[in-house]
Parts: C-alpha cells; structure tokens; sequence
C-alpha cells in the first residue's frame, strides 16, 4: 500500500509539473515518512454498505441505520458536534446545529437526515447542500429513497427554471469572471492563491473592453475585515469594487455576519452575465473544481 502510494505521490508530482501548476499547501496524497504496522482488519457490518462506511458503523435496530460507533452520544445538543470532530478529524463544535438550524429556517424536513445525505458526509459547500434539499423538497421527494449518487449531485430547485430559462442567450460579452477569492484575508485564502493568480494573469494577458472581471469579495464598503484591503483595477474591463446588482458569495451561506440572509439567493445578474458572454473563464477554487462547471 505504501509503495502505490509513493507511486501516485509521483504520478501526481509529475503532471504538475509538466502543466506548471504549482502543488497546493495540503497535496492530496499523504506524505510517507516512516513503516507502520498496519492493525488487523475489522470485519464490517454487511448491512452497512455506504460508500463511506467502513468498519466503524454498526446497524443499529432502533434507529433502523447504520451509525458510526465512535460518535455514541445521543444528546441532540451534541451528537453532531462529536461526530465532526471524532469522525471527520477536526473540531466543528456546533456546526451541525446550525445547518440543521438553517433547514429549519427554510422549512426544509432535517428529519430524513442521514449520513451520505448533507450536510452528513457529502462533498457539497453548505451553499450546494441547502440548494440540493430546496430541490428534493419542491419535488416531494424523499431524500432517503435517493440513489447514493443522487444524493451527491448538485441540484437546482424547480423554482429556479422560470428564471433561469428568462435569461437572454444575446452574445455581449467575450470573456467573463465573477467569483471571491481575491482577498487574503479570508480562511481559505491559501488554497486559492495560485488558482486565483493564474486568473489575475490571464485576465491582464487577454481581457479587453470586450470582457468582464468582477471579484466580488473586492467591497471598499464593507466594515468587515475580510473585504478591507487594498486592490488596483486591471482595466476598463475590471468591475471590481463597483456598484452593481448580485455579487453573492457562496461561502457567505450561513455566516452569522452577514444580516440578510441570502442562502437561497438566485443572483440573476450573475447568470444572466454568463449567458450574455460567450466564455465562462473558470479557475478552480479550494480545489481544482469549480461550481462554474454545471452552472
């Protein structure tokens, strides 16, 4: 196992270098720095067969699912809490609470929460999994009876078709971008740099009046830390800064901050953007994905 991870460590190494895409602060791979021994493995549960079971989750009758037996409390203050730090690695106390908190504030049903469903154990931003269960809702569906790839599918609610399908398709523009990432001051400021450099010299090496550049995390207005820092437009083609209609950030979902909600915000002049413009430049973001695929 260790020498077909070294093998894709240096698979990896290599198409990055011949693509000159410098490798992120956290690779993907894990670093192999000394010889383990590697415990006995436990037989699993076989009527536990998620794509993200292993050992750990047992079925349990009474809750008639299977459930991860390191997270063992039932205190509904503090299960969710405990099962992101002890199951997922790393510390999210009260997290669960409040995304479960803002199903509620949307009238969506957490009751058929389980793991694989958001937001337990799927790779949606919080952006995408509240999207996914406005979707499932509208359609009276039950998330439970969805197939586990289903369940990790971006989803647009049927309350977005009418507006989506209003928009013009009339070419105006070349080349656009919007998106955050600019500022350094935001917690994932370290995974975006180089993609987001890479789009700052694209933007400067091929945008001209014909095209449309707007970091929309570049607020001169904003009193909070994140927004306040100093930026210098890239040409006439630039919109940074100004004062137009939408700019959502899909990382603002949820954040306590910002005082109107917007979690289920349709940004038609984000779209409507897209669909005027012939080119959609997308760079990835945290990662080497980007929403802009499907969008």
């Amino acid at each position: 196992k260790q020498q077909q991870q070294q093998q894709q460590h240096d698979a990896a190494l290599a198409i990055m270098n011949r693509l000159e895409i410098p490798p992120t602060a956290h690779p993907p791979w894990p670093t192999i720095t000394k010889t383990t021994t590697l415990k006995p493995l436990q037989e699993k549960d076989p009527r536990c067969d998620g794509w993200y079971m292993d050992y750990h989750y047992k079925y349990r009758a009474d809750l008639k699912r299977c459930v991860d037996s390191r997270c063992t409390s039932d205190e509904v203050g503090l299960k969710y809490s405990i099962f992101m730090h002890t199951c997922l690695g790393f510390p999210a106390q009260g997290r669960y609470d409040k995304l479960f908190g803002m199903m509620e504030l949307y009238g969506l049903d957490y009751s058929k929460v389980v793991n694989g469903i958001w937001p337990m154990g799927t790779p949606f931003l919080d952006r995408e999994g509240i999207l996914w269960h406005k979707a499932v809702a509208e359609e009276g569906l039950d998330p439970q009876a969805i197939s586990k790839w289903g369940r990790v599918i971006p989803k647009f609610p049927r309350s977005w078709i009418p507006q989506l399908l209003s928009l013009s398709h009339v070419k105006k523009i070349r080349y656009n971008f919007q998106g955050g990432g600019i500022s350094p001051y935001t917690r994932y400021a370290g995974n975006y740099k180089h993609r987001r450099a890479w789009m700052t010299a694209f933007a400067k090496s091929h945008f001209d009046n014909r095209d449309f550049l707007r970091w929309t995390d570049v607020r001169p207005n904003s009193t909070r830390r994140e927004f306040k820092f100093k930026y210098t437009r890239l040409g006439d083609f630039d919109y940074s800064g100004r004062d137009l209609p939408g700019g959502f950030i899909v990382r603002e979902v949820g954040v306590a901050e910002v005082k109107e909600r917007q979690d289920l915000y349709f940004d038609d002049f984000y779209f409507g953007t897209m669909a005027a413009s012939e080119f959609t430049v997308a760079p990835g973001g945290d990662g080497p994905c980007t929403l802009r695929f499907y969008e």
